[in-house]
């Protein structure tokens, strides 16, 4: 067992399609052995092992014990003993799992450092703006011209930053509907379960500015249309110039995906 591993830190795993491909032991399987190994694998690097007993592999795979056994011949060869008495592991998979926790660990490390760094960088910076905390005038002036709201966003803490609070105070009075919120709350909720690396202090105040130039409607417009598709990004500047959206009655505000072009077909339908 590898300490500082777990499924919920590592929910995927690394495949090498290379390897799999070139493997004479892979070439060498047929089509069920071959699927039998690469479920076999998923589950072994979910729980650090598989089981050395047939039959509790025939209740994990759902397959008939004769089949597990058939298969067996070729699958079998590609797991040794584990540390844990009764479970079998991979000996490759071993390998990349050590990698990934060292990766891992030494990449948090680096966060822990930088946070600190962070953190006293800031407060040499807090005690130089004559006894008002958390503002630093040279982050102000690479922010731009962005008057008192622009001080609610401070630079981010450890874990205390939260995007959606920041983001949320910041903007103006005209621009915090209820629309606005559902929907900036559906977008940073789809982020953290991609585990997307959470939005920082200065990219929230850029995004601010941005947002204070569309409608609420379009700012709404944005978030929901980004949710629906993450991977192709946030892109405000694509709702900016766009025409005044109405909010169609159980559609944004109710947290649906109602997109720009919907939006628009809307205000045609209510002429």
């Amino acid at each position: 067992m590898i300490d500082g591993w777990s499924p919920s830190e590592f929910p995927w795993m690394p495949a090498y399609t290379s390897d799999w491909l070139l493997s004479k032991s892979v070439r060498l399987m047929t089509m069920t052995q071959r699927g039998l190994y690469w479920e076999l694998l998923c589950i072994s690097w979910r729980d650090q092992g598989i089981p050395e007993n047939l039959e509790d592999i025939a209740t994990l795979t759902g397959l008939p014990l004769d089949e597990i056994e058939a298969a067996w011949v070729r699958v079998g060869k590609m797991f040794v003993p584990g540390d844990e008495p009764g479970t079998l592991v991979n000996p490759q998979q071993e390998e990349i799992r050590t990698e990934q926790v060292a990766k891992f660990q030494r990449r948090s490390a680096a966060g822990r450092t930088a946070g600190r760094a962070s953190a006293a960088k800031r407060k040499v910076n807090d005690s130089s703006t004559n006894g008002t905390p958390g503002v630093n005038h040279r982050e102000g002036d690479r922010e731009g011209d962005q008057g008192d709201k622009g001080k609610n966003i401070q630079e981010e803490g450890a874990t205390r930053f939260d995007p959606l609070k920041a983001i949320w105070e910041s903007l103006p009075e005209s621009h915090r509907t209820r629309e606005v919120g559902e929907a900036l709350k559906g977008y940073l909720a789809v982020r953290r379960e991609m585990r997307w690396p959470a939005w920082k202090a200065r990219f929230c105040g850029s995004l601010v500015k941005q947002f204070a130039k569309m409608t609420p409607a379009n700012v709404a417009a944005c978030l929901n249309y980004s949710a629906n598709k993450p991977y192709q990004g946030l892109f405000p500047e694509k709702f900016s110039d766009s025409p005044k959206l109405a909010i169609v009655p159980g559609g944004l505000s109710e947290g649906s995906t109602t997109t720009m072009t919907e939006a628009k077909k809307a205000n045609v339908a209510r002429g």
